[in-house]
C-alpha cells in the first residue's frame, strides 16, 4: 500500500508524532513516505522528503500564511508525481485552500485521512463553516479518544456516515535521553538540590493556562517554601504579562524561565529536574506532554479536558483538575506535595508503564493501516452500514 504522511511542522509535538508512525508504519508497510520540512528534527532517511518549507522563525502570520501555500503547491506536485492510495494529514491550517487540494487529490483515486489531534485550534471561538467543509471531504477521520471524537460529531452532521477510529497517541519513550538525571539535570540547570520543581513544558499561548499555573504557586508557597516554577518552551504569544504577574506577586526568585523552542536533545534535561509536570489548559483536545512526561516517570496534574482523562488517571499517574480555577489547582498539587515521596515516585512509574503498555507505537501503526484499509475497502454507501462503529 503507498502511503504518503503530509507533516507541516517539521519539529513539535504534531512532528514528533508524524516521525514515530512513520517509523511503526515503516516497520510493518515498506511504501510509506513522509514529506516534512527542510528543518526537520530527526536524522533524514530515505523515504523521508524535507521539500517543504519552513515557518517555525517567522512571527507574522501573513508570511506564514504565504510560506503555507507554498507547502500546499508542493505536496500537489509532488503528490502528482508519486499517486498514493492512502495522503494522510496531522493538521488542517487554512480550509479555504485545504479545500481545493482535498478535492484534486481524491479525484486522483486517492484516500484522505486526517488524524484529528486537534479538532479546531483551541484558540477558536467557533468551529468555522469553511473547516467542517474540509471535514466532510476527508474519507477518514483518525481521533485520539472517544471525548474528541464526540465533540467533533456533535459540531458536523455529516450527510453520509464517516469512516472514523479511536487510536491513541504513542508513547514518547524514543525521546528520553538515557545519560540524564535528576542531579545532572539539576546541576546544568542551576537548581538547587532541595527544590520541589513544576514543570511548565510546550510552547506557551493563552488557552495552556501558564497565569493559572502562576497564581497557583503564589498560594501553595504560603505552606511550601521549596516550591520551583520551572517553564520550558517557545513564547507564541508575548511573555511580558506573565512576567509582570511573576513579579507582582514576589515570585521572580523562584520561577526559572527557558522562553525558546526546546530542541529534542535538550526535553530530557528539563523533565528530569522536574518533581511534577503540570498542564494547567483552558482548552485542550490531546497533549504530547503528558507522554513526554510519562516517559521520563513523571506524574502529571492536568485539567479534565479531551482525551487527557485517558491518560492522567486520579491518584495513580497523577491528578485531574476542573480548568481554569487557580485555586483548585493549587489544592491538587498540594495535595501531592502532601504524599510520601515513595508515594509521589510511584505515581510517575505508575505514568510510565501504562504509557509503553497501552499507547505502544507499534500498536498504533497496526491500528493506523488496518484504518487505510477499511477506507481503501468502503465506499461512503457500505460506510453508512459501519456509522458510530470504531472499526477497531
Amino acid at each position: 500500500m503507498k502511503i504518503t504522511l503530509v507533516d507541516y511542522s517539521g519539529k513539535g509535538g504534531i512532528g514528533h508524532y508524524t516521525y514515530f508512525l512513520y517509523k511503526a508504519l515503516k516497520e510493518i508497510n515498506t511504501e510509506t513516505i513522509l514529506l516534512t520540512t527542510k528543518d526537520f528534527e530527526f536524522e533524514k532517511e530515505e523515504d523521508i522528503f524535507d521539500i517543504l518549507p519552513s515557518h517555525s522563525k517567522m512571527k507574522f502570520k501573513l508570511f506564514k500564511g504565504i510560506i503555507y501555500t507554498i507547502s500546499l503547491i508542493k505536496v500537489f506536485i509532488f503528490l502528482s508525481k508519486r499517486k498514493g492510495e492512502i495522503i494522510h494529514f496531522h493538521e488542517i491550517k487554512i480550509p479555504l485552500l485545504e479545500i481545493p487540494l482535498f478535492k484534486i487529490l481524491s479525484r486522483k483515486k486517492a484516500r484522505i485521512v486526517l488524524t484529528s489531534h486537534n479538532i479546531f485550534r483551541a484558540e477558536a471561538r467557533f468551529f468555522s463553516p469553511l473547516l467542517k467543509k474540509v471535514y466532510k471531504q476527508l474519507d477518514g477521520i483518525i481521533f485520539h479518544s472517544e471525548a474528541n471524537k464526540e465533540e467533533l460529531f456533535e459540531q458536523i452532521e455529516f450527510k453520509s456516515a464517516k469512516m472514523w477510529k479511536i487510536i491513541p497517541h504513542g508513547d514518547s519513550r524514543l525521546m528520553v535521553n538515557r545519560d540524564m538525571n535528576r542531579k545532572k539535570a539539576r546541576k546544568i540547570l542551576e537548581i538547587k538540590e532541595d527544590r520541589f520543581v513544576i514543570l511548565f513544558f510546550g510552547y506557551i499561548r493563552k488557552y495552556k493556562g501558564l497565569d493559572i499555573l502562576v497564581n497557583a504557586i503564589s498560594k501553595i508557597r504560603l505552606n511550601f517554601k521549596n516550591v520551583f516554577l520551572l517553564i520550558a518552551g517557545k513564547e507564541i504569544e508575548n511573555f511580558k504579562k506573565y512576567k509582570e504577574m511573576i513579579k507582582r506577586l514576589e515570585l521572580e526568585d523562584f520561577v526559572q524561565t527557558y522562553l525558546y523552542y526546546i530542541p529534542n536533545n535538550e526535553i530530557s534535561t528539563f523533565f528530569e529536574a522536574a518533581d511534577v509536570v503540570v498542564l494547567p489548559y483552558r482548552r485542550i483536545f490531546q497533549s504530547g506532554v503528558i507522554h513526554l512526561a510519562f516517559a521520563h516517570s513523571k506524574p502529571a496534574i492536568a485539567s479534565n479536558l479531551g482525551g487527557i482523562p485517558d491518560l492522567v488517571i486520579n491518584g495513580k499517574t497523577g491528578y485531574l483538575v476542573e480548568p481554569g480555577d487557580p485555586h483548585l489547582l493549587a489544592s491538587a498539587i498540594e495535595k501531592f506535595l502532601h504524599l510520601s515521596e515513595e508515594k509521589r515516585v510511584q505515581m510517575g512509574i505508575n505514568g510510565k508503564t501504562l504509557s509503553e503498555d497501552f499507547f505502544s507505537w507499534k500498536n498504533s501503526a497496526k491500528k493506523t493501516l488496518e484504518f487505510y484499509k477499511d477506507c481503501l475497502l468502503y465506499t461512503s454507501d457500505a460506510a453508512d452500514e459501519l456509522d458510530g462503529v470504531d472499526l477497531g
